[in-house]
């Protein structure tokens, strides 16, 4: 079994966590209500918020109010695959359950109606959750087998979305009208999408991975598909970059992605121009990428990595902080989400 079949087979819901949007600041009298009592003991930077005790599979901004992440949480002696939990500025919790159980919620991004949608990668479903209170509505794909892994809205004015077979062995890009009519794109090159975002030409861009069976290695891709349909892939150049975790437009008006080979500390970030040419930085264990302000990213790399767009790389180490998943939130701040352990959340106030 390869490796991307192993991940499909035993956590679909490990599902992209660069899909979500970035969102104008609140006014400041929010934010500081919101930030009021809740920064860490000798810290200017950080503040932490109760943990979701779930484990959690991406993070994204309402653009309003909200962060919503995705998760399995421990009920009646087991993990249960099936919640989106809404969390407020000032750390306050509420979680939805989805109508289908043990759906592996994932990869959530906001969509184009205002609303956040995601994949089930379980069940084969893209679905919504309307802000800010539900319902939550669900859309089947062609076949409960297909693994959506993630989603994100088109220029269009659509939802695009990736997804793979069960075997990791053959991948589409679909698109999806808010009423959940869809059509789907075969790719060539890529296996397994693993991170999807809206880029700055108009196109829906992606990652993925393939494995290649002569050199028993994988290989990363970046590609992008016109709102027609019409897709382009490209191949990351270094081995470093096999396992892309995550994609975003950049404020610079290039794409910008994080990605690793699967082994510590070899990663990298990777600037792709619309045209597709790439300049690689080397990193350390990054995995998912988010805007940073007007010249900057940051990126996941188990503390929180900064990256402007000249290519200068600073780390912001806390501790107690491990990021997994992140975004900028509703109030200019980045927001982050550790899978693991008790699902603990974290803010960081630049």
């Amino acid at each position: 079994m390869n490796r991307a079949a192993a991940l499909i087979g035993i956590a679909i819901a490990m599902l992209c966590s660069a899909c979500s949007q970035a969102s104008a600041p609140l006014p400041n009298a929010a934010i500081a209500a919101a930030q009021q009592g809740l920064l860490d003991s000798g810290s200017t930077h950080w503040r932490t918020l109760p943990s979701t005790n779930c484990l959690n599979f991406g993070v994204a901004s309402d653009g309003v109010s909200a962060l919503w992440v995705p998760a399995a949480c421990f009920e009646r002696f087991e993990y249960r695959h099936r919640f989106i939990i809404r969390i407020g500025l000032d750390g306050t919790q509420h979680r939805f359950m989805t109508p289908t159980a043990e759906s592996c919620p994932g990869g959530p991004a906001l969509g184009p109606n205002g609303n956040i949608w995601f994949a089930e990668g379980c069940v084969g479903k893209i679905a919504e959750i309307a802000v800010p209170s539900g319902p939550i509505t669900e859309f089947p794909l062609t076949s409960s087998k297909e693994a959506p892994w993630c989603v994100t809205a088109g220029a269009d004015g659509n939802v695009w979305y990736g997804a793979t077979n069960r075997r990791g062995t053959a991948a589409v890009i679909g698109r999806m009208t808010t009423t959940g009519s869809f059509v789907e794109f075969p790719l060539t090159l890529t296996q397994v999408v693993t991170a999807i975002t809206r880029g700055p030409d108009g196109n829906v861009w992606f990652v993925g991975e393939t494995y290649n069976a002569n050199t028993q290695s994988y290989e990363g891709h970046v590609g992008k598909v016109t709102p027609g349909g019409a897709i382009t892939e490209y191949s990351i150049p270094s081995s470093n970059g096999g396992y892309p975790g995550g994609i975003i437009a950049g404020p610079d008006g290039n794409l910008w992605v994080a990605a690793t080979n699967g082994i510590q500390p070899a990663s990298e970030i990777v600037k792709v121009t619309t045209a597709g040419q790439m300049t690689e930085y080397a990193a350390v264990d990054s995995g998912s990428i988010a805007l940073g302000g007007p010249r900057s990213l940051y990126f996941s790399a188990g503390d929180l990595g900064q990256i402007t767009v000249g290519g200068t790389i600073t780390m912001h180490a806390h501790k107690g902080v491990y990021v997994d998943h992140l975004t900028q939130g509703p109030d200019g701040n980045e927001w982050l989400i550790q899978q693991g352990g008790n699902g603990a959340v974290n803010v960081y106030i630049p």
